[in-house]
């Protein structure tokens, strides 16, 4: 769950995976419930910094951070067809469905006018490589 005093969110993903439709499934969850905090009323702040840690990043088939960011636009906006079109079942009313990234093709800039910053940077567990731009990240956006 989501807090209301959220002040960034950290969504790992491994830069090895060579399937990328569970994690767009994930992301768009947590970047679907980022948007609807971000449009809450009352809400003061005026971004929530979201990184996509692309972990494994050393590994000879891990894909670089800009790939994965790419590939994983083109997954969430399959999800986001997906969940628009809704299923309705006979005699039930259609629902409205919150829409992540407004209308549209998706695009992670989108979000960014909705107040959700995300930024895609690859490095890797072993040898401390999470330290420096984990540090950098944290330093700009909180």
């Amino acid at each position: 769950m989501i807090a209301a005093d959220t002040r960034g969110v950290v969504f790992v993903v491994d830069a090895s995976a060579q399937e990328w439709s569970d994690t767009a499934e994930y992301l768009y969850g947590v970047l679907l419930r980022l948007q609807l905090l971000q449009d809450a009323p009352g809400n003061k702040r005026e971004v929530i910094p979201v990184l996509v840690a692309c972990n494994k990043s050393d590994l000879f088939t891990a894909l670089p951070a800009g790939r994965i960011r790419s590939v994983l636009e083109g997954e969430v906006e399959k999800v986001r067809e997906g969940r628009s079109k809704g299923i309705v079942g006979v005699g039930e009313e259609e629902e409205e469905v919150e829409v992540l990234g407004g209308v549209g093709r998706f695009t992670f800039e989108s979000l960014e006018e909705l107040g959700v910053k995300v930024v895609f940077k690859g490095a890797s567990t072993s040898k401390d490589g999470w330290r420096v731009p984990l540090g950098e990240w944290v330093g700009e956006s909180l």
